[in-house]
C-alpha cells in the first residue's frame, strides 16, 4: 500500500487545496498519471500518481490540507484492492435499478460506480439519467464557478493586505496622446496578421527600458532591493480577469522576443487563465506587473504593487477629447492614462516622472517599422 500524500508545491503556503480527483476508488492508476488538480495561492497543479495500483481516495475534494497530509493510498495488486479499504469504504448494496442499453454503455465507459447510479433514485435508468451524473446541470457549474472565484479572491485578499501592510506606496500619472500609435498597430495588425493592443506594445516597450530605469525592475527582500537574474531581459507579470479570477501571469525575457511573439504568448496566457490551467512557473519571478483597466472610460487606477516587486504599471482606456488646431479648427484626438505606482523606498516621484515621461516619448513616436 502506497500513500498518497499532499504535496509542497509551493514554499510560502501551509495548506493546499484538492480541487478535483481524475479517478475514483477503485480504478486502476498508473505511475505519473495525473491523479488529481490541486489549488495552491498561485496556481492550479497536477498532482501525478506516485505509482501503479488501485486507487483508495481518503479526502473529499474541495478542502485544504495541509503539505504532508496522506489524501489516499494506491493499493498494489487486485487481492489487497478485494480486501483493504477500498473494499470497506464501497460495501456492496443491493442493486436497486436497471439500465438500458445505452445507458450501460455510458456507465461501463465512465466506470460510474454503483452508489452513484443508485444516488438518482430511479428504477430504470435511461442515457440522460446516466448523462447528467457525467455533466453536472448549468446551476452546478455556475455554483463551482463561483466557489473558485471565491477561493481565488481570498488569495487575493492575503495579497492586497501584505501590499497594504508592508509597502510605503506612492502613485504618479501621465497622458499619453496616442492617433499615431493607434495607426502604426493598425497596420502592423495588416501587415503581420497578428492581433495587438495596448499590453503587448507597452510589455514590448518596456523589455527595451530595464538598463537606464533598474530601479522600477528590482526586487525587494525584507526591504532590500535584488538585481534580478536576467539583467537587460525582464520579465513582466500583467494583470488577467476572464471571469475565472484574478492571475497575474509571467511574460519571461520580453526583451529578446518580438511583439508577435508577446502577443501570441498573452493570449495562450489569457485561455490558460479562462481554463483555470495555469501552472507556478507562469505565475512567478516578474520584475515588475502591468495593472489593466481598459474598460471603458476609465481615467485613472491606482494599483497596489505586487509584493516583492518596486512597482506596478496601471493602464487605462482610450478616451477622446477636442482640441483646437494651430488654425483655430477644432479636432479629436485620442489618448491614454498611464500610472505607476511605486515603492518609496526604492523609488523618488522625480525617478518615477521620468520614468513614466520615456514610456510617453517611446508611445507617442511609435511608427510602424518600430514595430
Amino acid at each position: 500500500m502506497l500513500p498518497i500524500n499532499m504535496p509542497r508545491t509551493n514554499s510560502n503556503d501551509n495548506m493546499c487545496t484538492l480541487v478535483q480527483w481524475l479517478y475514483t476508488s477503485g480504478q486502476r492508476v498508473r505511475e505519473g498519471e495525473v491523479l488529481a488538480y490541486l489549488e495552491t495561492s498561485k496556481a492550479t497543479e497536477d498532482l501525478l500518481s506516485p505509482g501503479t495500483g488501485i486507487l483508495h481516495e481518503l479526502a473529499p475534494p474541495g478542502e485544504e490540507y495541509e503539505p504532508g497530509y496522506c489524501i489516499g493510498y494506491l493499493l498494489m495488486d487486485e487481492d489487497s484492492a478485494s480486501s483493504g479499504p477500498v473494499a470497506s469504504s464501497h460495501a456492496s448494496k443491493p442493486v436497486s435499478f436497471v439500465l438500458t442499453r445505452n445507458a450501460q454503455e455510458l456507465v461501463k465507459r465512465y466506470n460510474i460506480a454503483d452508489e452513484q447510479l443508485a444516488s438518482l433514485g430511479k428504477k430504470v435508468l435511461k442515457k440522460d439519467d446516466v448523462q447528467a451524473l457525467i455533466t453536472p446541470p448549468q446551476s452546478m457549474r455556475k455554483q463551482a464557478t463561483s466557489e473558485h472565484r471565491s477561493h481565488n479572491q481570498a488569495i487575493v485578499a492575503r495579497q492586497v493586505t501584505l501590499a497594504h501592510q508592508s509597502i510605503p506606496a506612492a502613485f504618479s500619472m501621465i497622458k499619453i496622446y496616442c492617433d499615431a500609435a493607434l495607426q502604426a498597430m493598425a497596420e502592423y495588425i495588416e501587415r503581420e496578421d497578428v492581433i495587438i493592443g495596448w499590453p503587448e506594445v507597452l510589455i514590448h516597450e518596456l523589455g527595451k527600458m530595464q538598463q537606464d530605469y533598474f530601479a522600477f525592475y528590482q526586487h525587494l527582500a525584507s526591504g532590500e532591493a535584488v538585481a534580478p537574474q536576467q539583467k537587460n531581459n525582464p520579465n513582466i507579470g500583467v494583470t488577467i480577469d476572464v471571469g475565472t479570477g484574478l492571475y497575474i501571469p509571467v511574460i519571461k525575457g520580453v526583451a529578446t522576443k518580438s511583439l508577435a511573439e508577446i502577443a501570441n504568448e498573452l493570449m495562450e496566457l489569457r485561455l490558460k487563465a479562462l481554463r483555470k490551467t495555469l501552472r507556478e512557473e507562469e505565475l512567478s519571478d516578474g520584475h515588475l506587473t502591468i495593472s489593466l483597466h481598459t474598460d471603458k472610460d476609465i481615467l485613472m487606477a491606482i494599483p497596489l504593487i505586487f509584493p516583492t516587486q518596486t512597482c506596478m504599471l496601471s493602464l487605462c482606456s482610450e478616451q477622446e477629447e477636442l482640441y483646437l488646431n494651430k488654425d483655430k479648427s477644432i479636432g479629436i484626438r485620442h489618448y491614454l492614462t498611464l500610472g505607476v505606482a511605486y515603492d518609496h523606498r526604492s523609488i523618488n516621484g522625480a525617478d518615477a516622472v521620468r520614468f513614466l515621461q520615456e514610456i510617453k516619448r517611446r508611445l507617442e513616436n511609435l511608427k510602424d517599422g518600430g514595430l
